[in-house]
């Protein structure tokens, strides 16, 4: 391993541990929401199907569960994915300024530094995060997920001026415009750019359409 490299790598688990490695338990949360909301579309369709053979007090309890699942999936989940999608890039920022910031006291004309070739995006990443692809967990849960999820995670974005990933583009002004996510062109182009599972929530959901738990 290079000097430069083993310098990188030593300041990348440096900084994960200090400043990022609660991502794990985030991760570990998203995991349980995403399950969270498959029990919730299923309770909802049991109610629908049982509505009339349910007594009174069975059917307020199903309803009272389904409104409490609903609002912790609604008001938890969206900051979590919005943490974890976001992370990848804020940590490799973080340790290339840093790098920077020192690279100039141990390079004193040290070629290999400063002739060094560009570090690709998500190698940093990928030296510290041992937990499942951060983009694929994200995007697998936004294309099974409710509209008000849709429209919260994006104002995350909205509030710290940050621009969507393109892939999820296509659900969220779906979401915007209440309308179904039509598999147009534009709209598989622009998934095509992130996890297989976009695409296929637009091309496989036989009502082209944002799920709704309800």
């Amino acid at each position: 391993m290079s000097t430069r490299n083993a310098r990188l790598r030593d300041l990348s688990m440096r900084i994960f541990y200090k400043n990022y490695a609660y991502l794990m338990e985030v991760d570990a949360e998203v995991e349980e929401y995403g399950q969270m909301m498959n029990e919730l579309r299923t309770l909802s369709r049991n109610i629908s199907i049982d509505y009339l053979s349910l007594s009174p007090k069975d059917l307020r309890e199903a309803h009272l569960k389904r409104a409490i699942m609903t609002e912790k999936i609604n008001t938890i989940l969206p900051q979590k994915l919005f943490q974890l999608i976001t992370a990848k890039t804020q940590f490799e920022l973080e340790v290339l300024e840093q790098h920077k910031a020192l690279e100039a006291d141990v390079r004193d004309g040290d070629e290999e530094d400063s002739q060094a070739t560009p570090i690709p995006e998500g190698y940093l990443w990928a030296q510290v995060w041992s937990g499942y692809d951060v983009d694929e967990r994200v995007c697998d849960i936004l294309a099974k997920a409710p509209r008000s999820v849709l429209l919260a995670f994006a104002a995350f974005f909205s509030k710290k001026n940050m621009e969507l990933p393109i892939c999820l583009v296509p659900f969220i002004e779906a979401a915007v415009c209440n309308k179904i996510v039509l598999p147009t062109s534009s709209n598989l182009t622009k998934a095509s750019l992130g996890p297989h599972s976009l695409i296929r929530s637009i091309v496989c959901s036989p009502n082209y359409k944002v799920p709704e738990f309800c």
